[in-house]
């Protein structure tokens, strides 16, 4: 719909009225149901997900036309992204939302990291991933800091956990970035631990669970 609005020639709905008071009620009832769910751990809801971003986007290229309340949704969002008890992929979306629509310069980046230690239960890190993937994905791909530690605290994992994490940690990964981006966030791991020799298949030189039990998550 927000496509339509802003670029359709051949219905002539661009820029329509009709439109307009569409999305505009969109964004506010989006807002006003994401900011009453509560709840425990749960599988990452992707529909969830697809409105936030939607409404995201709306606020992104449409405040300005639609008189959107950019200052509202983020507050929302902060909330939203600090509450534990709302779902874990609600609470990544939200600190994604906020980040995606922040200025450059700003600590977004920082917060994540620290977000990403507080998030780091083998049952909650995966779908707490898929939210913040969802609606940050570029600005993630952007920094190192953020797959640093993810690479930390998933290789000091214990078996175990890592296993219980598993299926929603390929689900955050393979539904949010595409092949070409997985396999440079790939090579971004291949040479954390073999950054003199990036050969294929070459094994690191340490194991990845000691080095980040040596290194904790100091930046957070």
């Amino acid at each position: 719909m927000l496509g339509l609005w802003r670029h359709d020639r051949v219905f002539g709905t661009a820029h329509s009225p009709p439109l307009a008071g569409v999305i505009t009620a969109a964004v506010a009832r989006e807002l006003w149901l994401v900011a009453g769910i509560q709840g425990g751990p749960a599988p990452a809801d992707l529909d969830r997900l697809a409105a936030l971003v939607a409404t995201r986007d709306a606020i992104r290229h449409a405040r300005p036309a639609l008189a959107l309340n950019r200052d509202f949704a983020l507050a929302v969002m902060r909330r939203l992204a600090a509450d534990w008890t709302v779902p874990p992929d609600l609470r990544g979306a939200a600190l994604g939302f906020g980040w995606s629509l922040s200025r450059p310069g700003n600590a977004s980046g920082t917060e994540a990291v620290r977000a990403a230690c507080g998030a780091a239960a083998p049952d909650t890190l995966g779908d707490w991933l898929a939210g913040l993937f969802a609606l940050a994905r570029e600005e993630i791909l952007a920094i190192d800091d953020l797959l640093g530690v993810l690479d930390e605290l998933i290789g000091a994992m214990p078996e175990r956990d890592f296993l219980v994490g598993l299926p929603a940690l390929r689900q955050a990964f393979a539904f949010f970035f595409p092949p070409r981006e997985r396999e440079g966030i790939a090579h971004g791991v291949l040479a954390r631990w073999a950054p003199a020799e990036p050969r294929a298949g070459r094994r690191p030189t340490s194991r990845p669970a000691a080095a980040a039990q040596r290194r904790g998550c100091r930046r957070c």
